[in-house]
């Protein structure tokens, strides 16, 4: 009796199936992550900073003020932080953005601040996950505490947000 013959699968359908799998998996863990953030509670708003008229004249007969009025800002507290202040492109608590070493670029701290306030986050521990103009690269940042918020992440780079004056060590 000869030998049967042997048959040869084609790999290609189960490369296919293995791949649809992966894509399955991805885009539910995508979509896990994204209706978590959507079906939390609102984020507790910010504690403003707020420019405010404050009126030094009133004339009696008109419920508005003159004009005779004083700017009055409300501020945050000063922060001593390393590295240096890269800038400020917003208002609010988290507006300025330092870089903390010389591991970590300007452009990628007003990155990690701009995430930061974009994801409505107050001081609460938080991970971003943000592009660096300087390699091109998308890294994980893991940041917490408030006045100032520190972020990091395992490349060795730090980001402070805050609103007030920062003092650098």
């Amino acid at each position: 009796m000869s030998p049967a013959p042997s048959v040869r699968r084609n790999p290609v359908p189960a490369l296919i199936g293995v791949l649809i799998l992966v894509l399955a998996i991805s885009a539910l863990l995508f979509f896990t992550n994204r209706s978590e953030v959507a079906a939390g509670p609102p984020p507790a708003p910010a504690a403003p900073t707020a420019t405010v008229l404050v009126p030094t004249a009133v004339d009696s007969n008109s419920p508005t003020p003159t004009g005779s009025e004083t700017l009055e800002t409300v501020a945050y507290p000063d922060v001593t932080i390393s590295g240096h202040e890269c800038g400020r492109d917003a208002e609010g608590p988290y507006a300025a953005a330092a870089s903390g070493n010389s591991y970590t670029t300007c452009a990628f701290a007003m990155k990690v601040g701009e995430a930061y306030r974009e994801r409505g986050s107050n001081g609460d521990p938080v991970t971003l996950y943000v592009h660096s103009p300087s390699t091109g690269d998308w890294y994980y940042m893991d940041c917490s505490g408030d006045q100032p918020v520190t972020c990091v992440n395992t490349t060795k780079a730090v980001v402070y947000l805050y609103g007030g004056h920062a003092n650098f060590s």
